[in-house]
C-alpha cells in the first residue's frame, strides 16, 4: 500500500479573513462536491481525500457543516442564511469567511461552480 501525501491547507472555515479584491459570489451561486473526491466525518471533523492527488485534507466543524450543506446543492446565499442563525452573526461577516474558504476549495479542486 502506498503511503498518500498529507496536505494540511488553511481549509479550516473561519480562520483567515478575506484579501483584499475577493471574488464575488452572488448569493444564488451554487457548488458541487468533485466526484474524486471521498470524505468520511471523524471526531467532529471531516477528512476529505482527493483521490486524483492523493492529498488529504480536514475540516473544522463549521467547515464540515458547509461541506454538507454543498453536498446537499444549497445555494450560498441559504448556507450563508442558516450558518447566521446558528452562530448569531451578520451575514455579511459570514459571506466575507465564505467566499474566501470556497474559493478555497475550488483551488484545490474539491468543489467545482455551477453556473
Amino acid at each position: 500500500m502506498r503511503q498518500s501525501r498529507t496536505q494540511t491547507p488553511s481549509v479550516r472555515f473561519l480562520k483567515k479573513r478575506p484579501e483584499k479584491g475577493a471574488p464575488v459570489i452572488p448569493p444564488t451561486a451554487t457548488y458541487t462536491v468533485a466526484t474524486d473526491v471521498l470524505f468520511r466525518e471523524l471526531e467532529g471533523e471531516l477528512v476529505l481525500l482527493d483521490t486524483r492527488s492523493a492529498n488529504y485534507y480536514s475540516l473544522n466543524q463549521t467547515g464540515t457543516r458547509v461541506w454538507h450543506l454543498l453536498s446537499s446543492r444549497t445555494t450560498i446565499g441559504d448556507i450563508c442564511e442558516g450558518l447566521s442563525s446558528a452562530y448569531q452573526l451578520a451575514e455579511e461577516e459570514l459571506m466575507a469567511d465564505l467566499i474566501p474558504f470556497l474559493q478555497e476549495l475550488q483551488d484545490v479542486g474539491l468543489i467545482h461552480r455551477q453556473d
